[in-house]
């Protein structure tokens, strides 16, 4: 779904169809990204009642992370200072 995102924002059913998943499930991995971070919402939390709403992913986060997981599985140092809150 990260990939997905990054090529062009999508809507659940649009990501659901792609990954052969249903909505639910779209949407709670989404939800668990989010809070990662590693995908971003065009409409806040509180306000996606009723709307469409539409996800991109956070590319800048996305290859943060995949530095530090890259640093980690090779035993390389990972700098400290550069780790993020996101």
């Amino acid at each position: 779904m990260l990939r997905l995102a990054a090529i062009k924002p999508r809507t659940i059913p649009e990501l659901a169809t792609e990954v052969d998943a249903a909505p639910t499930t779209v949407l709670r991995n989404l939800t668990r990204l989010e809070a990662a971070g590693l995908i971003e919402a065009d409409t806040p939390p509180g306000e996606r009642v009723g709307v469409v709403v539409t996800w991109s992913t956070n590319k800048r986060a996305v290859l943060d992370a995949a530095k530090h997981w890259g640093a980690y599985m090779t035993g390389a140092p990972l700098d400290r200072e550069e780790v993020t809150d996101a």
